[in-house]
């Protein structure tokens, strides 16, 4: 096997496709009622209260999904 064809199979195993881009990760679907744990959800919950305190404001729903690394909708988040 030449060295471009191991590039490209090493390539191709990483998510790129031939005319060297890469394919966009999949991220699942938004959830209402994502897995989380009771221990998790209290976190969460004094994460908002603690943000709220401080700056006045809830913390929007991106922020939250990113910080926690779930994928809920602002209506869970609502719900704690």
């Amino acid at each position: 096997m030449s060295t471009w064809e191991q590039i490209r199979k090493a390539n191709k195993a990483r998510g790129m496709k031939p005319n060297g881009l890469y394919n966009k990760p999949k991220k699942s679907p938004l959830s209402d009622t994502p897995p989380v744990g009771e221990a998790l959800k209290e976190v969460i919950q004094d994460y908002i209260r603690d943000y709220k305190s401080t700056k006045g404001e809830r913390p929007t729903t991106a922020h939250l999904n990113n910080k926690y690394s779930i994928r809920a909708t602002s209506n869970y988040y609502k719900g704690l």
